[in-house]
């Protein structure tokens, strides 16, 4: 009897731990800005993890709940699916030390002429959804059908705290726009349906809920 009893607790111990690491190596440790994740596999689509220091990351996924997408490439169709739908996404993790500061970002942008860098900016702004609007700029400067919507985050003494870039509608099928700000030592870039323009703060935060939650404290 005590033979059969050990052996049922080695048996439901050597259960526990292939569980425990078949659960673990579902996850990828990332160091980034000397913080450390624990990221389901699931939001790297299959790229090479690296368990180190990194300056970027960028993870995938399907909007409004940041779902993990379906298997690439073994579910092509429902990959399509959610890109006719607009709700596939990415999000760029950067460490935010070794970007420039957003004046300098927004700067350039607006720069009339890349070689008068001193030439300001001079046309008309506006203000919606507590965003100061720039008529739309060329994405790149030889392009002469691709333009973006600029809307621009300001604080104290007129500081960048954040900008937007979005994609003018009937130039795509599904606009979309792209907020870069910061947080806690990461600069984000994330996307999003332009339709959800008036709810940028709120997009925001659930982003940056979203990178907290896997955050882990290494002791």
């Amino acid at each position: 009897m005590k033979n059969i009893l050990l052996l049922l607790c080695i048996f439901a111990l050597v259960g526990c731990l292939l569980e425990s690491s078949n659960q673990s190596s579902e996850f990828i440790r990332v160091e980034i800005a000397e913080r450390v994740f624990k990221i389901p596999k699931g939001y790297l689509d299959g790229r090479k993890a690296i368990g180190k220091d990194t300056e970027s990351i960028v993870l995938e996924y399907s909007l409004p709940d940041f779902e993990v997408l379906p298997k690439h490439p073994q579910e092509r169709a429902a990959r399509q699916e959610l890109i006719k739908q607009g709700r596939m996404r990415g999000m760029l993790l950067e460490r935010s030390d070794k970007r420039p500061s957003f004046n300098v970002m927004v700067e350039n942008i607006l720069r009339p002429n890349p070689l008068l860098p001193n030439q300001p900016y001079s046309g008309e702004t506006e203000q919606i959804y507590g965003l100061q609007k720039y008529p739309s700029q060329k994405i790149h400067p030889d392009s002469d059908t691709q333009y973006d919507d600029l809307y621009v985050e300001r604080g104290e003494n007129n500081q960048v705290i954040s900008f937007l870039r979005c994609r003018v509608e009937g130039r795509v099928k599904h606009p979309s726009c792209a907020h870069k700000f910061r947080d806690k030592g990461l600069l984000y870039q994330i996307r999003w349906s332009k339709s959800e323009l008036p709810n940028w703060e709120k997009q925001k935060d659930a982003a940056i809920k979203f990178i907290d939650n896997f955050e882990i404290i290494e002791r």
